[in-house]
């Protein structure tokens, strides 16, 4: 699917930590000294992948909109392959010079972009302060820098090394397998207390795309799930029901033998609800290894402990005993010269 981007030959690099933040800017200087390294950038989000930060921007006269936003090094859009529509990439001595991309162009109404003072806010609505204050430099063609590929939305960017969360370096061709062994060396040698992890970025997005297509099939079974348990309810309570009437005769002979209705409930229901029993031990075992899959795909999913899928099904074998024996309960402690009347 097309991006808007070039992520081949990339490698991601997360910079998870305070620490790592802070020292992106030595490790992008010791990783260009590389031989198999091409280029070293980094930015607030990872493209394809995470989601971006927002932040309340005015351009001009205009009214003050919350607007997605990215922080890029300088680099970025060469590193990526991103073209530009107009204007110039974004340099060291642009200050605090900004980029748009296309989209944010046509959202945002601006016939000639280039030169627009655009001011950056900081507080809630409503108490909003101007932080920073700079003018659009460039307008960058669109790429997927949201999840699922999407390149549709506008998007403001600007650098500040104290939003980046993610390096990305650029390696040639030939040799990978050397120059990551190089890349993890260096890195090693530079903070030792600080592992860093490597992987191509491409792995990354296809797993974020994986994932996220797990959620769609997700929703589907949790619908088709719900509408399946409502009509299993409904098959097992007419079962029940069908079952009640066939031993109307039964029940009422054993309670005019001193059965008590306990014991009749259980002598009707007792089958049924083993059924039932049997069904929730295969499928738990089952429901935990598909959550443990889904889980060791993500990076911050919250795993569900045994605690969590025990009461989900206790909470289903309670509903389901409670809906089937309604019906048995009500033939259990019925007058059993009725029950013998009506036979």
């Amino acid at each position: 699917m097309e991006m808007g981007m070039n992520t081949h030959d990339l490698l991601l690099i997360k910079l998870e930590t305070q620490e790592a933040n802070n020292n992106y800017q030595i490790l992008k200087s010791e990783f260009e000294k590389i031989a198999g390294v091409i280029s070293v950038t980094a930015s607030s989000n990872i493209p394809a992948v995470s989601g971006t930060g927002s932040i309340n921007l005015g351009i001009g006269e205009r009214e003050i909109v919350r607007y997605n936003y990215i922080s890029i090094d300088t680099n970025f859009p060469e590193t990526f392959g991103i073209g530009m529509v107009d204007g110039n990439s974004l340099t060291r001595n642009h200050g605090s010079g900004f980029l748009l991309n296309k989209s944010a162009v046509e959202e945002l109404g601006l016939k000639n972009p280039i030169g627009e003072s655009i001011t950056l806010y900081s507080g809630e609505n409503g108490n909003l302060t101007p932080s920073s204050t700079g003018v659009v430099v460039g307008v960058l063609n669109d790429f997927s820098y949201r999840p699922n590929y999407d390149s549709s939305k506008g998007a403001i960017f600007n650098v500040n090394p104290a939003d980046f969360n993610a390096m990305f370096v650029q390696i040639s061709p030939a040799d990978q397998p050397k120059t990551i062994l190089e890349l993890e060396k260096t890195g090693k040698d530079l903070f030792d207390d600080m592992p860093l992890s490597i992987h191509y970025l491409n792995e990354e997005i296809e797993n974020d795309f994986f994932i996220q297509k797990l959620y769609k099939i997700r929703n589907l079974i949790l619908v088709t799930s719900i509408f399946s348990f409502l009509i299993a309810l409904s098959g097992l309570l007419g079962i029940s029901i069908l079952t009640i009437r066939k031993r109307v005769k039964e029940i009422g002979i054993r309670k005019v033998n001193g059965a008590s209705s306990e014991k009749v409930l259980v002598l009707v229901n007792g089958k049924l609800l083993k059924t039932v029993l049997v069904s929730v031990l295969i499928s738990f075992p089952v429901s935990i290894g598909i959550g443990h899959i889904i889980k060791s795909n993500q990076t911050n999913g919250i795993a569900l402990s045994f605690l969590d899928y025990s009461i989900v099904f206790i909470t289903i074998v309670t509903i389901i005993a409670v809906t089937v024996s309604w019906q048995s309960w009500r033939a259990a402690t019925r007058n059993p010269v009725e029950a013998l009347r009506y036979e």
